[in-house]
């Protein structure tokens, strides 16, 4: 792969300052030092690591004496501003899923709506379901009729508005059959829904998305679970390894009036997901010198990509420590 390199102005916004975590109560420059330590400028070029990824390699021009060189590059996970940790903000949580939807009377968004919660109590008795606070997010997907047996294509929404921290969040979906005679006594045919690849991502500030909850059933975790209220005939809605199934209750007016009248509601529950700001460990500096090693007039680092960074250059002299920071603008 070719390189190319060009060299900034060597005037790059340096701060030379004490280090405040110094303890020595002497942060001066002994007088023996000829020169102080600086940066006099750095280039930059397209360089790519042992994995393959794309890097750009920034390399620092030096002057001066120095015993020890410690740096933060400024990128992430090596940024003197979380010296002693950071906290990486929740900047989204996605629910997608993948559906199938027979159609019938009964059509959504009243038959079927996806709901979220932070104090449901995880009951399985109608008074627990009813007694927590549901926020509707069933406005945030588009459900769309097809053919019977085809599953449509994955709706997913960011849904991160509804997280409380330092609560548990619970997610379901509620489906409600009405008196399925038809009108005017009735409200007709139930609609059948069924829902697959349930899949919850959460992203934080500076990290990749990281799956929360994925599928319906996991013989190693608490698996969706069932409330059902009303008169509800047995086997209508099924939580399978595969998918999770909606639908009316079956039979004639004439065989089975209670069920075919009765408005019925069954919710599908998830287990709870606990999701939040994550409060990382401290970021840590690339060592450059130590006592033993010869003076050096160079130092390179390999940076993500492009953008704006702080190097920070921890120096340290018989005693003496110094902060060097240098404002680095890497272009795309």
């Amino acid at each position: 792969m070719m390189c190319f390199g060009f060299l900034l102005l060597l005037a790059c916004n340096k701060n030379d300052v004490l280090d405040p975590t110094d303890n020595t109560g002497d942060n001066e420059e002994p007088e023996e030092l000829a020169t102080p330590f600086k940066v006099l400028g750095y280039t930059i070029s397209d360089v790519v690591d042992t994995d393959g990824n794309p890097k750009k390699r920034v390399t620092f021009q030096l002057e001066g004496t120095a015993e020890v060189i410690d740096l933060y590059s400024g990128d992430i996970g090596s940024n003197f501003e979380y010296r002693d940790g950071r906290v990486q903000q929740l900047t989204g949580l996605n629910l997608s899923f993948q559906f199938q939807y027979i159609e019938g009377d009964q059509k959504q968004p009243e038959s079927l709506a996806v709901l979220a919660s932070t104090d449901f109590t995880g009951g399985n008795q109608q008074q627990d379901v009813e007694s927590a606070t549901w926020t509707d997010i069933t406005d945030r997907y588009t459900f769309t009729s097809g053919a019977d047996g085809t599953w449509l294509p994955t709706v997913d929404a960011d849904i991160v508005d509804v997280v409380e921290e330092g609560k548990p969040l619970y997610l379901a979906l509620r489906y409600t059959a009405r008196d399925q005679r038809p009108a005017p006594d009735g409200y007709g045919s139930y609609s059948t829904f069924r829902i697959r690849n349930w899949l919850v991502n959460s992203m934080v500030e500076g990290g990749a998305p990281q799956i929360v909850r994925s599928g319906h059933y996991d013989p190693e975790a608490v698996r969706f679970y069932h409330i059902l209220i009303g008169e509800w005939r047995d086997g209508r809605n099924v939580i399978r390894a595969a998918d999770l199934t909606f639908r009316g209750n079956h039979g004639t007016l004439a065989s089975h009036p209670v069920n075919f009248m009765a408005e019925t509601i069954c919710w599908a529950i998830s287990p709870p997901i606990t999701v939040g700001n994550i409060v990382s460990g401290a970021d840590l500096p690339v060592v450059v010198k130590t006592k033993s090693d010869d003076p050096i007039e160079t130092v390179s680092f390999d940076y993500n990509g492009s953008g704006a960074y702080r190097a920070t250059f921890l120096v340290s002299n018989s005693g003496a420590k110094r902060i060097v920071q240098t404002d680095v603008v890497i272009p795309e």
